[in-house]
């Protein structure tokens, strides 16, 4: 763990280094750590590493993805390889195995960062003609479709798979590209139901993505690309809405609410959502007890992003709900204040 930006770095757990280890952060609570190492565990940490619980281990040969849910961190979603997919409702104090009909190895799993029942996996097969690419779930994984339209077959081993925290529908994939195109990043803007290259400006010639990163605050994507020219690195795109091909910029297509940050916090923290068109918004503060504490806002704004700053200067510790009314959508998310 660094608590300097990485300039200094100290040792919190040592476990098998086979396979590469996973590292999920609770969206909710910071100090809550899962990390996976060996094959089929689980460790929980709920004090930033300073003691580490087990989880009971699932019928797998070794954890490759583990997904927490940010509007409910009890719900957990995590991938084996030779296992499936494994659901928590309980922060991994135990497993139920899913159904997933298009294969026994799903790799990459995202629960969506509004909804704990919109899931996203993918599967890696060698045999073209038998199911692969992405799939998505709004049952909690009860059931799942096919989501791959834009994707060609030599386009659906996918390595990387991240979620747009501003935009639910908006998700970026990278994939294994083995021909001479180099397209190594697709991005969907309604959910999944089509994708789009998004790839210019990397290597051409083969390889990978390994990983996305989106930094919301400087409006970046990131992506840790391998490539077969040897033209290994971090790559970086300095617009979330454009590649060397322009997209235009869209109104959110949806009312979204998202989860303050920091929290917990002490004592101010930030509200962000979205409108997709202008119309009157509150936004107001209650107590576990449901009694209201302030209003935030409470006025007509106009579509597009927003954001509000809470300071509970003067409030006691605990949990506390914010909910948002914009014309006939009503939404509410907690927070937790720690003094």
């Amino acid at each position: 763990m660094s608590t300097d930006g990485g300039s200094h770095w100290k040792i919190l757990f040592v476990g098998s280094t086979l396979p590469v280890g996973v590292i999920e952060i609770d969206p909710l609570d910071p100090k809550t750590v899962y990390v996976g190492v060996g094959p089929r565990f689980i460790h929980r940490t709920t004090d930033r590493g300073q003691t580490w619980t087990l989880l009971p281990p699932v019928p797998g040969d070794f954890l490759i993805s583990l997904s927490i849910a940010a509007s409910n961190d009890s719900i957990l979603y995590a991938t084996y390889w030779s296992g499936g997919l494994f659901k928590s409702t309980d922060k991994g104090n135990t497993w139920t195995q899913m159904p997933f009909i298009a294969s026994p190895n799903p790799s990459l799993v995202l629960v969506d960062s509004r909804d704990a029942n919109v899931v996203y996996t993918t599967i890696i097969n060698p045999d073209t003609a038998r199911p692969n690419g992405i799939f998505k779930s709004t049952d909690g994984g009860e059931s799942w479709i096919g989501k791959n339209n834009g994707l060609g077959v030599q386009n659906r081993e996918v390595g990387a798979l991240t979620q747009n925290p501003r935009n639910k529908d908006d998700l970026f994939i990278g994939v294994e590209s083995n021909d001479s195109t180099g397209e190594m990043i697709f991005r969907t803007t309604n959910g999944g139901d089509s994708w789009f290259k998004f790839s210019n400006g990397l290597p051409v010639g083969g390889g990978g993505v390994r990983s996305i990163a989106i930094d919301t605050v400087m409006n970046r994507v990131y992506a840790a690309v391998l490539t077969w020219p040897n033209e290994d690195g971090v790559y970086i795109l300095d617009s979330l809405t454009t590649d060397v091909n322009t997209i235009a910029q869209e109104l959110p297509t949806n009312f979204s609410l998202y989860q303050n940050y920091p929290n917990p916090f002490n004592p101010s923290t930030r509200i962000r959502f979205e409108i997709n068109r202008s119309g009157f918004v509150s936004l107001k503060i209650y107590d576990l007890g449901g009694r209201e504490v302030t209003t935030l806002i409470a006025k007509n704004l106009q579509g597009g992003e927003h954001e509000a700053e809470w300071n509970a200067e003067g409030h006691p510790s605990g949990p506390y709900f914010y909910q948002m009314r914009f014309e006939s959508n009503v939404e509410s998310r907690k927070m937790i204040l720690v003094k």
